[in-house]
């Protein structure tokens, strides 16, 4: 999709990906397939839940533990 990242960390010195440069991509790619996305939060993990809507039974869910960042000019 020739996606371009917007962000940039001055100090630490990268460029980086922000959500305006992702979030059009997805939702035009969830609407042509039929999917529903769900994040949720907590201090020890987020969760993605992907749905397709056509068959709700169907679905994926990927797990990662949250943690705090504590490098500075990072989070």
């Amino acid at each position: 999709m020739n996606l371009k990242k917007s962000g940039q960390n001055k100090y630490s010195g990268f460029n980086y990906f922000e959500l305006s440069d992702i979030l059009p991509n997805i939702n035009e790619l969830c609407e042509e397939l039929h999917l529903f996305t769900q994040f949720n939060f907590t201090t020890e993990e987020a969760t993605l839940t992907i749905v397709n809507s056509d068959k709700v039974e169907e679905k994926i869910i990927f797990n990662s533990p949250m943690a705090e960042a504590t490098l500075k000019g990072c989070h």
